[in-house]
């Protein structure tokens, strides 16, 4: 399958599990998902709706269910476009350069509750306000925000920002947080509250709307 669809210079990451597909498309933040409805651990729905809840990165379903109630139901839950195999390879790849092309203008722009992160602008629109950030500190927040209620380590923002770890990172990400923390108070004055520490782990934004 990643052999028939490879073209160009385009990088395949390919895995046969539902619950680690839903972690590589957190992780590698992929610019498009290519989905099997049957999985041998959770449902290829599953997978979808667990996507949904942090991305809207483009999916196409890939399955032989031709079912309408399985096409439907797909859509419903959030996927981009429906093909059923056998199919032809310049049919898929077509589809596919569809949706990257339906999906560019919404790429840098991540949304999470009361938050729409622009990634380019490197700007938060918060509470009826936008607000200027760093390169920096759009990075750590897109982490905070891509896992609400979760704590998400110092390690994690550390190969986020700089790929890798050094000895200054902890105190250099805390510094973040806390120019983070002062910018978002213009529109909420509990940003204690919303962005906890977990002291020597790393950070939790959380879900106070």
């Amino acid at each position: 399958m990643a052999f028939q669809v490879g073209w160009g210079s385009a990088e395949i990451i390919s895995c046969g599990l539902g619950e680690e597909g839903i972690k590589y498309v957190e992780l590698e933040n992929p610019d498009i998902v290519i989905l099997d409805l049957g999985l041998p651990d959770i449902s290829g729905l599953e997978v979808l709706e667990g996507i949904r809840l942090f991305s809207d990165v483009p999916v196409i379903i890939l399955t032989v269910r031709s079912d309408e109630q399985d096409i439907v139901c797909s859509l419903e839950t959030g996927a981009n476009d429906y093909i059923t195999k056998p199919f032809k390879q310049m049919e898929l790849l077509a589809r596919v350069k569809a949706c990257l092309r339906g999906n560019t203008s919404n790429r840098n722009i991540f949304k999470q509750g009361p938050f729409e992160l622009n990634i380019i602008m490197r700007k938060v629109f918060y509470n009826g306000k936008w607000i200027a950030l760093t390169p920096s500190e759009t990075i750590v927040l897109q982490c905070l925000l891509r896992s609400i209620g979760k704590t998400v380590s110092y390690s994690e923002l550390s190969h986020a920002i700089w790929k890798d770890e050094y000895d200054g990172a902890k105190s250099t990400i805390k510094v973040y947080i806390k120019h983070i923390r002062e910018k978002l108070e213009v529109c909420n004055k509990n940003t204690e509250e919303l962005i906890s520490a977990v002291v020597g782990v790393g950070y939790t934004l959380n879900k106070t709307w």
